[in-house]
C-alpha cells in the first residue's frame, strides 16, 4: 500500500528520465515536480571553460565574435538539454582554423541523434589506431554485462586473438585512454569505471542496428573471444601481477553471456570455450559446480549439445544440490533445457525442481516446456513452496495461469501455512487473486504465523478491490486473527484505510467487536489511538444511528471538530494503563455499545 496512506510525514525524492513520470504519477498522486533543464548562463560558462581547454586542439583559432556566435547558437539549439551544446562545442573545437570553425558552426547538428552520429563519424576519421581503440572502448562499455573498470578495459585492449600469454606491454596509456572517444565515454572518478557520457547516448545506441558498421552480435563475439583467449592462457595470473588479474573476474563470470548472444555466428569461439571448460572443472571451482552447470547457466546450446554427445553426467549436482537442468530453467534457456530433457535428465529434483526454478524466475516458455514433458506440478522446496506458490510470490500472472490450467494444487501450503491465495492477497496482486478465486481457492484459509485470513490481510494492507472480491466469494467479514484478535474492520480502522472500512461496514461488519486476547479495545478506541479522524467520525455516525440518538452524534462530532481526538478520548472517559494502552474504566464486553453511549 502507498506510504502516503500510512503517514503524511514520509517524503520521497525521485529522479529519473521523462518516461518515469507515468509510473510515478500512477502511484503518487500528490507530488511536486522540478524539471531539470540547462540554463543559459550554465551553457555560456561551460563554453568559456572549453575554449582554450584540453578539448580545444587549436586555442588560437578563436576570436570574440566566434565565441559569441558559438554561445548563441548552442543556447538556441539546447532546448533545455545540456549534452547537445557539449557535443556541438567539442565538434567545433576539433577544427584548426577560424574559417573551419565557422563552417562547423553553420552545420551544427540540431538534435542529439545527429550530434551522436556526427561524433561517431569523427571517431572513424581519426588515425586507424585511435579509431580502433575508441570503437573497442565504446563497444565494451555499451555491451558489457556490468560496468567495467579502467584496469579491466586496459587489460582487455591488450589482448589479441592469437596471444598465448598476457602481455602487459600491449596496454594503452591510462592517462589518454579515452581521449580518442571524443567525449562519448567518461571515467567515473568515484568508482574508477568507464561509462557512456549520458543515458541518452545509451538510448541512441539501443536504436541502432550496428556500432561503427559492425553488428552488435559481432561485437559480442569479439568480446567473447577476448575473454576466452585470456582464460585459456597456460597459467593463471600470479597474485603479484595485479593488473593481469583485473580482467579475470569479468572474463570468468561473463564470457558465456557474450558467447550465448553470438553463438549462431560461424566464427564463434566455441573451440576456445571447449578448451576452457575442462580447465574450469579441474580447479577449485569444481566444488561449486561442474562445467555442465556452467554451459547450462550461460545457455550456450552448442556447448550443451557437445557435452550431451560426449555422454557427460548431466545430472550432477552443485554445492546446493541443483542440477544443470535447474540452472538452465532458472535462467530461462529453453534451447538448453530441451536437449537436457531429451537426454534423460531427472525432472523432479526434490529441493530445486526445474519447474520451481522456471516459475520463480518468470521463465514462461521453459515452464511450459517442462510441464509438457511431465514435470511434477506440486513439488515443494525447502520452504514448502510449490511452483505455483513461487510464481504467486513473484507476481508472475501468466505462469500462475499456466500452472492453474494444468492442475496445480490451489490449497498447497508452505511451512508457515500460507496458501497461494494468502500470498497473493498479502502482496496486493489483484489479477492473481482473481485467477485463484476462479479456481475456488479457500477464502477462509489462515496462516500459522499470523493467523490471518485473506480478508484480514486485505483489510490490514488497504487493498479495497481485493477485499471486495473476497467478500463477493463469501469471506467472513468478522473473522478474528490469532495475533491481536482483531477483525478486518479493526485492522482497517487502525491502518487508516477509510475505503476498506466503509466496504466492510456496508457488508455487515461488526462495529462493536472487542479484543478477546488484548485490552478490550473496540474499533472506535483503536481508531482514536491511531488518530484516524475519518474513521472516528464514521463510527460515531454509525453507532449513533444504531442508538437512534442524533443528538449524541452531534455532540461527539462537535467534540472532535472543535477540540480534537484527545478531547474525545477524555470525553468518553478512557483511561491509560502503565503500558500506554487505553480502555474504559468499566468495560462491558457483553454490551459493548455502552462503552461509548451512556
Amino acid at each position: 500500500m502507498s506510504l502516503q496512506a500510512r503517514s503524511s510525514s514520509i517524503q520521497l525524492y525521485i529522479t529519473g528520465r521523462p518516461h518515469v513520470q507515468v509510473t510515478v504519477a500512477r502511484h503518487i498522486k500528490e507530488k511536486h515536480e522540478i524539471p531539470i533543464v540547462a540554463h543559459d548562463h550554465d551553457i555560456r560558462r561551460f563554453i568559456d571553460l572549453e575554449i582554450g581547454g584540453p578539448n580545444d586542439i587549436e586555442p588560437d583559432a578563436m576570436d570574440e565574435k566566434l565565441r559569441v556566435d558559438i554561445q548563441n547558437k548552442a543556447i538556441e539549439s539546447a532546448k533545455g538539454v545540456f549534452l547537445l551544446p557539449v557535443l556541438q562545442v567539442h565538434a567545433i573545437l576539433q577544427a584548426t582554423t577560424i574559417r573551419r570553425r565557422e563552417e562547423a558552426l553553420r552545420t551544427l547538428p540540431s538534435d542529439l541523434g545527429d550530434a551522436f552520429a556526427g561524433t561517431m563519424a569523427r571517431i572513424e576519421q581519426q588515425p586507424h589506431a585511435q579509431s580502433e581503440q575508441a570503437k573497442k572502448i565504446l563497444a565494451w562499455v555499451y555491451l558489457a554485462e556490468r560496468p567495467v573498470s579502467v584496469d579491466e578495459l586496459l587489460c582487455s585492449l591488450a589482448i589479441e586473438d592469437d596471444d598465448k600469454a598476457f602481455n602487459p606491454r600491449g596496454m594503452p596509456i591510462r592517462s589518454t585512454l579515452i581521449n580518442c572517444c571524443h567525449g562519448l565515454a567518461v571515467i567515473d572518478q568515484e568508482t574508477s569505471t568507464i561509462r557512456l557520457v549520458h543515458y541518452s547516448f545509451q538510448e541512441y545506441l539501443c536504436r541502432q542496428n550496428q556500432l561503427f558498421g559492425v553488428s552488435k552480435v559481432q561485437w559480442h563475439n569479439r568480446i567473447a573471444w577476448t575473454c576466452l583467449t585470456f582464460l585459456n592462457f597456460p597459467s593463471p595470473p600470479s597474485e603479484d601481477n595485479c593488473m593481469e588479474t583485473t580482467i579475470m573476474s569479468y572474463a570468468a563470470a561473463k564470457w558465456g553471456h557474450h558467447l550465448q548472444k553470438s553463438e549462431h555466428l560461424q566464427d564463434v569461439p566455441l573451440e576456445l570455450a571447449r578448451e576452457y571448460l575442462p580447465q574450469y572443472n579441474d580447479n577449485e571451482l569444481r566444488l561449486v559446480a561442474s562445467y555442465v552447470h556452467i554451459a547450462a547457466f550461460f545457455g550456450v546450446q552448442a556447448l550443451v549439445l557437445h557435452l550431451c554427445l560426449a555422454e557427460r553426467d548431466l545430472d550432477l549436482r552443485d554445492i546446493e544440490g541443483q542440477t544443470p537442468l535447474s540452472w538452465a530453467a532458472r535462467r530461462g534457456h529453453k534451447v538448453v533445457t530441451k536437449p537436457l530433457i531429451e537426454n534423460g535428465v531427472a525432472l523432479d529434483s526434490r529441493d530445486h525442481a526445474a519447474l520451481s526454478m522456471a516459475a520463480q524466475s518468470r521463465c514462461e516458455a521453459v515452464a511450459e516446456l517442462l510441464i509438457g514433458k511431465g514435470a511434477p506440478l506440486n513439488t515443494k522446496n525447502q520452504s514448502g513452496l510449490t511452483p505455483l506458490s513461487l510464481a504467486v510470490l513473484g507476481g508472475f500472472k501468466n505462469i500462475v495461469r499456466l500452472l492453474l490450467d494444468n492442475g496445480a494444487a490451489v490449497e498447497a501450503t508452505d511451512r508457515y501455512g500460507r496458501t497461494p491465495l494468502l500470498s497473493a492477497v498479502s502482496s496486493g496482486l489483484e489479477e492473481i487473486v482473481k485467477l485463484l478465486l476462479d479456481k475456488d481457492a479457500n477464502v477462509e484459509a489462515f496462516d500459522y504465523k499470523y493467523g490471518r485470513t485473506p480478508l484480514i490481510w486485505a483489510a490490514a494492507e488497504g487493498y479495497e478491490i481485493i477485499a471486495r472480491l473476497l467478500i463477493e466469494k463469501g469471506a467472513e467479514v468478522d473473522s478474528i486473527d490469532a495475533g491481536f484478535s482483531w477483525t478486518p474492520f479493526a485492522w482497517a480502522a487502525v491502518n487508516r484505510f477509510e475505503g476498506v472500512s466503509r466496504l466492510l461496514l456496508e457488508n455487515g461488519a461488526e462495529m462493536e467487536s472487542v479484543e478477546v486476547n488484548g485490552y478490550g479495545r473496540t474499533p472506535l478506541l483503536l481508531a482514536l489511538e491511531a488518530r484516524n479522524e475519518p474513521i472516528v467520525k464514521l463510527l460515531i455516525g454509525k453507532l449513533a444511528e444504531a442508538e437512534s440518538n442524533a443528538l449524541r452524534r452531534t455532540e461527539l462530532v462537535s467534540c472532535v471538530e472543535e477540540k480534537g481526538l484527545d478531547a474525545l478520548i477524555d470525553f468518553l472517559e478512557f483511561t491509560t494503563d502503565y503500558h500506554g494502552h487505553r480502555s474504559k474504566r468499566k468495560p462491558n464486553a457483553n454490551d459493548p455499545i455502552h462503552l461509548y453511549f451512556d
